[in-house]
């Protein structure tokens, strides 16, 4: 926690402020630290020691299980709309995933997630998250993806309580943006490399009709929505999210959109995306004058609040919540149209730096950002934001349920696609509640690519929280079960309050640790027998570690088994009983002999000879890379008259799909490698199977 502090010291105003939405005056720049009025400092990750990612195997997520229906990577949402062909699409590759905890008690993850495109065991660009020394500046902690398929991020390895502030030192930023006023720098365009392959959003599209794609889950995989440029194309950063769900890991961008509270990030649209329209508006804090996007630098400052989102999106669509946008050019107020809150200057990093910090107090989130802005100059940027504006509640703000009435609940209804509808009620009902886990870095494994350097990541707990050091148990564990040899005996974690806490369990005997005995479970042994068992839970969030013990079950051993008791008397014949009831009728005889067989009739006249078959070649030139251009099939008959294919076109191996189109030329779905291979064609009504080597 405590080495000095690494470059320049910028402070912020940290009081807890209620009221409703509004800016908040500036903070002066002096060097007191955040913490000096309401806070106390828990938690300082400085990075001077390795993450330990390097040391982690990676993990296939199989997707066995979804985390939820509302638009998880392998959530039913997907198939609903499209089918098999999108499952098809999810499986051509695989999702392996990787995290650590690092720092004091282990508060912090690190979780990082890639993609093997062909499902060869091979990642092919892995994200990583090192420690790097910067130059006069100390150690840092390197966010790097490499590929936009790829994610890694920073998020609290316990829900953060229900009063907090958390802050960290952005000290660069490469997702995007202009530099020198260009998007191309550094072989990249907007931040993706320059290397000629498509960067696309699939499997996961923004919707039926939606730009850059045409709605069919068979296309090859650029004819999804591009996103490194076109008319759909953008980078980002997450700068920091409050989210609603515990342990968040990189996924697909849309489900995101229904998992945030509260959220500053980076939107790098390109200038395609941009066309001829502005892009949005962009706000200078110091003379509260706005401008439009397309005149900004695109590395933009966006600070922002989800709100209720659209329970009944159309056939084919997602579903997202309303986002209002805070800046100073309305008073603090948030609106539903994109405005950015200021411009970063990634040019003058990291020999300047910017702080982001966002709190949450008895009232509403407190979003916060120091460093100097392009046009407007030094300052810090400060917006508190209540939990509920009119209409418009924070996404799930209760991290308790006491703190909602179930007033904002209601059924997210699917209109699939193909036609399959799903209710999904009770997204937000009274008694429900959503503790905060915190978000930095790139979460997203559809979309964004480049790095970013951050440090200083701290957690401040309210002053008066060091009273309460962790989770308070109002109702001990309780043990049921038999209490005799080979039962097993299960524990409930009792009940506690505070900010929600994990729990571990030790099995006592006589108030001694069972060894191994670590589990909600214990099978009783004969070992146990007149002896005394309890459990202890203990709980632990950020604000500390707390136990409680069961009652005490005591085993106990079965009795011999008694000796066998003399036989009883022979008791009195009983009276006659009643006369039966008329039996059933008998089955049905043997069938009789079978007959003779009847004459022969006389043989039909042989049908005409059919024509004669054709034989045929096929004759493939690929075009471009195997993985990212066109395949040009030409089919001829022995005769030398060239087939006509009206219709489609699929080259197949082992039942798996490498290639679809129609006359005018065919399209990878997946990598080709070299083999034989079939060529399914329609001509004519018919269809033609022909083989296909690939040398």
């Amino acid at each position: 926690m405590g080495r000095p502090r690494k470059g320049v010291r910028v402070a912020m105003l940290a009081a807890l402020i209620a009221g409703t939405a509004g800016a908040l005056p500036s903070a002066a720049l002096a060097d007191e630290p955040p913490a000096s009025g309401n806070w106390r400092l828990k938690y300082h990750e400085t990075f001077d020691r390795p993450i330990g990612l390097d040391n982690r195997p990676w993990v296939r997520d199989d997707y066995s299980q979804s985390f939820d229906n509302v638009m998880d990577d392998a959530s039913p949402w997907w198939n609903n709309d499209f089918g098999q062909p999108w499952l098809n699409q999810l499986h051509s590759f695989t999702t392996w995933r990787k995290k650590v905890r690092l720092g004091e008690d282990g508060w912090l993850t690190a979780s990082m997630t890639a993609r093997d495109w062909d499902n060869d065991g091979n990642i092919e660009a892995p994200p990583t998250i090192r420690t790097e020394t910067i130059e006069s500046e100390g150690s840092v902690a390197k966010i790097d993806v490499p590929d936009h398929s790829g994610g890694a991020i920073f998020v609290p390895s316990d829900a953060l309580p229900s009063q907090y502030r958390v802050e960290y030192r952005l000290k660069t930023l490469d997702f995007g943006g202009r530099r020198n006023g260009t998007i191309f720098y550094d072989g990249k365009e907007n931040g993706y490399k320059l290397d000629g392959r498509c960067r696309t959003q699939h499997p996961w599209p923004e919707g039926v009709n939606t730009p850059g794609w045409l709605s069919d889950p068979n296309a090859p995989y650029c004819e999804w929505q591009e996103v490194g440029r076109g008319r759909y194309g953008y980078n980002g950063f997450h700068y920091m999210a409050i989210v609603d769900f515990d342990h968040p890991e990189p996924r697909n961008n849309h489900f995101w959109h229904y998992r945030r509270k509260v959220l500053m990030d980076g939107f790098a649209q390109h200038p395609d995306r941009v066309g001829t329209g502005t892009g949005g508006i962009v706000c200078n804090s110091a003379t509260g004058e706005e401008y439009t996007y397309a005149e900004s630098t695109y590395n933009t400052v966006n600070m922002w609040i989800s709100s209720l989102p659209n329970y009944r999106p159309g056939r084919g669509g997602i579903t997202g919540n309303a986002q209002r946008f805070i800046t100073d050019c309305q008073g603090g107020v948030d609106r539903g149209s994109l405005a950015s809150a200021a411009e970063l200057q990634p040019e003058l990093m990291p020999r300047e730096d910017y702080t982001f910090a966002i709190e949450r107090d008895a009232t509403g989130y407190v979003m916060e950002v120091t460093g100097n802005f392009a046009r407007a100059g030094r300052r810090t940027i400060r917006f508190h934001r209540n939990f509920v504006v009119g209409n418009n509640p924070i996404w799930h703000y209760n991290s308790s349920p006491e703190e909602y009435d179930g007033r904002f609940n209601g059924s997210l209804f699917q209109n699939g696609f193909l036609g399959t509808r799903q209710e999904l009620p009770n997204q937000w009902p009274r008694g429900s509640a959503y503790p905060d886990y915190f978000v930095i870095g790139d979460l997203y494994t559809n979309v964004y690519e480049g790095n970013a350097r951050i440090d200083d990541i701290k957690l401040y707990l309210p002053r008066d929280a060091s009273d309460h050091p962790g989770p308070v148990s109002t109702a001990p564990p309780v043990i049921s079960g038999s209490v005799t040899e080979g039962s097993t005996l299960t524990a409930t974690e009792g009940t506690w309050t505070g900010a929600t806490p994990t729990f571990r369990f030790q099995w006592l005997r006589d108030n001694a640790p069972i060894d191994g005995a670590t589990s909600a479970t214990y099978v009783v042994g004969a070992g146990d027998y007149g002896h005394q068992l309890r459990v202890r839970v203990t709980a632990t969030n950020v604000e500390g570690a707390t136990d409680a013990t069961s009652e005490a079950v005591t085993p106990v051993q079965k009795g011999d088994k008694g000796d066998r008791g003399d036989t009883g008397p022979k008791g009195d014949t009983g009276d006659a009983g009643p006369k039966g009831d008329t039996g059933d009728v008998g089955p049905i005889g043997a069938a009789g002999p079978k007959g003779d067989t009847g004459e022969k009739g006389e043989r039909g006249e042989r049908g005409a000879r059919g024509p004669r078959g054709r034989d045929a070649q096929v004759t493939c030139t690929i075009r471009g890379s195997p993985n990212r251009s066109s395949i040009a099939c030409k089919i001829t008959y022995v005769t030398g008259r060239a087939a006509r294919v009206k219709g489609s076109a699929r080259l197949v191996r082992a039942n798996r799909t490498y290639a679809i189109g129609t006359k005018r030329g065919l399209r990878p779905t997946r990598a080709l490698k070299k083999g034989n291979y079939k060529l399914r064609v329609r001509s004519g009504g018919k269809l033609l199977v022909l083989p296909v080597r690939i040398r």
